[in-house]
C-alpha cells in the first residue's frame, strides 16, 4: 500500500506538468514536487548522522571558465529485451575546466536521472544548476576535478511510462559493465582504478544505484543513493521487508569478494520527500547487519527538501566530498 501511494503521488506530480514528450522538454518536466495537500509529510526518524549542510548560493551561479558538456552515443546490448539486439544509447559527459589542456587521468562519477528524465535532465534541470555546482566545487577544491557522466536507463533514450521504466532499472547494471564503462574508459582519460569510480542517482536513478551495488561492486568504490531505496525484493518498495533487503545487500558484498572497508555509500533524502521513510527504514536495517557501519554508510537529511531536482545540487554538495574523501564533516 505504501509503495502504491508513492507511485500515485509521483504520477500525479508529473502529469500536472506540461510538455514531457520531447527530449528538450524532459529536463524541465521531472520536478516531482507534489502539492502539500496531496502528500502527507513523513515525520523524520532519528538516525545518528548529520543534517545536510546548506548549499552556498554562489554555487548556483554560472562560472565564466567552467567545465563543458559533450553528448556521446555508444552501442549497447538490449538487456531489457534480452534478445541479442543492439541499442544506440546516449549519455552526456561533463569535462572539468582544463581537461583539454591536460594529460591527467580523472576520477569518474556516473549520475542517473529519475523517472520521466533522460540523459540530459541532470545537467539541464533548474537552469543547469548541477553544472554550476560541479564547477564551483572543483574550482574551490571541495572535490577533485572529475568527469561526470549522465546516461539513461531507458532503451529509447527518452522518457517512458512508469511500468516500462521499472523494467529497465536492474538490467542497466549489465549495460554499465559491458557497454558504458568500457566506452568511457576507451574514449576519455578516466582512471582505471576502481577506487576512482562512483555511481549515483536520484529517484528511480537512486534505485539503480542499489542494483549497481548488488552487481558491480568490483567496478565502483562509492555510491550515492538520493531519494531512492532498493527495489530488489519488492518493486516500487511496496510492502518491502527492509531487514531482508539489508541482508541481501550484505550478502552481495560477500558474494562479490569484498568486505566492509571496500566501499562507501552515501544515502540522502529530504525531510518532505515521500522517499524519506523507505530510505530511513532501509538504512536503519542496513546498520544492524554489521557490514554497514558509520564508517562506510552515511546518511544526510536535507531539511525542507521535496522530491525535486532543485535539491540535487545540495545533495551533491554534501555527498560527493564524502565519497572523494575530501569532506570535513563529522560522521
Amino acid at each position: 500500500m505504501v509503495g502504491n501511494r508513492r507511485r500515485i503521488l509521483i504520477l500525479a506530480a508529473v502529469l500536472l506538468l506540461s510538455g514531457c514528450g520531447s527530449a528538450s522538454e524532459a529536463a524541465a518536466v521531472p520536478s516531482f514536487s507534489p502539492t502539500p495537500s496531496a502528500t502527507p509529510v513523513p515525520e523524520p526518524k532519528v538516525i545518528d548522522d548529520m543534517d545536510a549542510e546548506a548549499l552556498p548560493e554562489a554555487y548556483l551561479e554560472a562560472m565564466e571558465h567552467g567545465g563543458m558538456i559533450e553528448t556521446i552515443t555508444y552501442s549497447a546490448e538490449n538487456y531489457v529485451a534480452d534478445d541479442g539486439s543492439t541499442l544506440s544509447k546516449e549519455a552526456e559527459v561533463y569535462l572539468p575546466a582544463g581537461y583539454g589542456e591536460s594529460s591527467d587521468t580523472y576520477p569518474a562519477v556516473i549520475l542517473m536521472h529519475g523517472w520521466q528524465g533522460n540523459d540530459s535532465t541532470i545537467f539541464t534541470a533548474e537552469d543547469g544548476a548541477v553544472v554550476n555546482v560541479l564547477d564551483h566545487m572543483i574550482a574551490e577544491g571541495v572535490i577533485p576535478a572529475c568527469i561526470v557522466v549522465t546516461p539513461t536507463f531507458d532503451t529509447r533514450n527518452k522518457s517512458a511510462s512508469w511500468e516500462k521504466s521499472e523494467t529497465e532499472l536492474e538490467p542497466f547494471a549489465s549495460e554499465t559493465r559491458n557497454d558504458l564503462l568500457p566506452y568511457l574508459l576507451e574514449n576519455y582519460r578516466i582512471s582505471e582504478d576502481r577506487q576512482d569510480h562512483y555511481f549515483g542517482g536520484f529517484s528511480m536513478g537512486g534505485v539503480t544505484v542499489w542494483y549497481e551495488f548488488l552487481e558491480n561492486l568490483d567496478l565502483f568504490h562509492g555510491f550515492l543513493a538520493i531519494s531512492g531505496d532498493c527495489w530488489k525484493t519488492k518493486t516500487d518498495g511496496a510492502e518491502t521487508d527492509y531487514a531482508e533487503t539489508a541482508g541481501l545487500l550484505e550478502q552481495a558484498v560477500r558474494d562479490q569478494g569484498f568486505d566492509s572497508d571496500d566501499f562507501l555509500i552515501v544515502a540522502e533524502s529530504g525531510s518532505e520527500d515521500y522517499f524519506l521513510t523507505p530510505m530511513e527504514e532501509q538504512i536503519k536495517e542496513m546498520r544492524k547487519t554489521g557490514m554497514f557501519t558509520e564508517e562506510n554508510l552515511f546518511w544526510r537529511l536535507q531539511q525542507g527538501a521535496q522530491h525535486s531536482y532543485d535539491a540535487l545540487g545540495c545533495y551533491l554538495y554534501n555527498g560527493l566530498p564524502i565519497l572523494f574523501g575530501t569532506s570535513d564533516q563529522k560522521r
